[in-house]
């Protein structure tokens, strides 16, 4: 799947043991988005200049790839609706390793029947890694959806649980 954007972001590409990863971020040096190496659009323009944010953000990303829980890095949240916005918030309380249902996001953001709406804003989420909609499953226990692909989930989930 790639990601076309509406407004004009400029990307860093970050080499990591899984691929490149492209990241952009707002004008206060925040990640706002996160792309996964299968996501890269072709419009996409890359900067060779690594920001410092960029660099401590590539840290990051080989610690996680390393096995490591992580912190989160200064990200920029407005890129959705007030009801997304809830919802990545809430994601942030699944602690790493673990995973919770779509309902229960629902019932976390006060809205127990939203469970589409639910899949809908993990589905819409700019930063996902660090924002971990992949925590996400099905009250049945299935994977349910993921933007970058369902293999990326699996080895995400795997990755988290070793």
């Amino acid at each position: 799947m790639t990601v076309s954007l509406k407004k004009e972001n400029k990307f860093y590409s970050i080499d990591t043991a899984k691929g490149s990863f492209f990241v952009s971020l707002d004008e206060k040096g925040k990640l706002d988005r996160l792309l996964f190496p299968n996501q890269k659009d072709k419009s996409i323009s890359i900067s060779k200049t690594l920001t410092l944010s960029v660099k401590k953000i590539e840290k990051t990303l080989d610690r996680y790839f390393s096995g490591k829980t992580v912190a989160l890095p200064d990200v920029n949240f407005s890129n959705g609706t007030l009801f997304q916005q809830k919802v990545w918030k809430t994601l942030l309380k699944i602690p790493h390793g673990q995973t919770r249902s779509y309902s229960w996001i629902a019932k976390q953001v006060g809205s127990p029947k939203a469970v589409r709406a639910v899949g809908t804003a993990c589905g819409k989420n700019p930063i996902p890694i660090f924002i971990p909609c992949h925590r996400v499953l099905q009250s049945s226990g299935g994977l349910g959806g993921f933007a970058p692909g369902l293999p990326w989930k699996k080895y995400l989930l795997n990755l988290e649980q070793n």
